[in-house]
């Protein structure tokens, strides 16, 4: 029985096969480059108006939320994501390895989008 060839609400299975990959050159950088209170990253949010920063627990805005709840310190190193008002939408936990590759020079044309990364501490 071929599914398409009757309306019996069937499924489809599609095999791709690829033949070339074609990931961007990358350059990691041989350490963590230093975090003053903000750096930002050359990867793109959710939309061009969006923005993602490498923070310290010191960042005014991490102060802040840390001040809320009463913490003493906050983990890091973090990555902040921005929405087009500047305002903070996320807060990420993040490690020293992906840190790494987030600060790395990206050999292409438009940056890649990042979409979700680390854990979440606050939304």
């Amino acid at each position: 029985i071929n599914p398409h060839e009757i309306d019996g609400s069937g499924f489809f299975i599609a095999v791709f096969t690829k033949t070339v990959h074609r990931a961007f050159p990358l350059t990691l950088p041989a350490e963590i480059a230093p975090v003053g209170e903000a750096a930002r990253i050359p990867w793109r949010a959710r939309n061009d108006s969006n923005r993602y920063e490498v923070v310290s627990p010191e960042h005014p805005d991490v102060r802040a939320i840390a001040d809320f709840y009463g913490l003493a310190d906050v983990p890091s190193p973090l990555l902040a994501e921005y929405n087009v008002k500047g305002k903070l939408t996320q807060l990420n936990l993040i490690n020293e390895s992906l840190l790494r590759v987030l600060q790395s020079y990206l050999n292409c044309k438009g940056s890649p989008l990042l979409v979700s990364v680390g854990v979440p501490l606050f939304k």
